[in-house]
């Protein structure tokens, strides 16, 4: 992912904006929101996985409504907590916000399976590419031999 210019990417080049916790809160509201389960269960279930890991189970429902909150930016699950969250949620989407700066999206395996798709494709089509070059290769030898 590097690029010709010092090792660096061209999408550090222009005016970005890098602060996207607002945007990221509002998007977490929105996955809670959509989510079958209620803020406390979202809470029992991270602190189960955060018990499975070894780590102190501290959320609670205050805990995710606050996380919530687009205008309160004192309050936002930590890296640590963020993979938890999105576990529970079972719903990676808010990444794509933290990603969005960098012209870059989550691929789940649906986008996984595209990309393998279009790659088989491209290889399949320079596989044919070489297999026509090789044949008129062989044809124009085989005109030669006859001469």
């Amino acid at each position: 992912m590097r690029s010709g210019n010092g090792g660096r990417l061209p999408l550090f080049d222009g005016q970005l904006r890098l602060d996207v916790l607002t945007v990221f809160k509002a998007c977490l509201a929105d996955a809670m929101k959509a989510s079958p389960l209620s803020r406390a269960q979202i809470a029992e279930r991270m602190n189960e996985a955060l018990r499975r890991e070894g780590l102190s189970p501290n959320i609670t429902e205050d805990t995710l409504n606050k996380w919530g909150a687009p205008s309160d930016s004192s309050h936002h699950p930590t890296i640590r907590q963020l993979p938890f969250l999105l576990h529970a949620l079972e719903d990676a989407s808010p990444l794509n916000v933290i990603l969005s700066p960098f012209n870059s999206r989550v691929a789940g395996p649906y986008e996984e399976t595209l990309i393998r798709e279009g790659l088989a494709r491209e290889q399949e089509a320079r596989a044919k590419r070489e297999a026509k070059e090789a044949r008129m290769e062989r044809e124009r030898l085989e005109r030669e031999r006859r001469r």
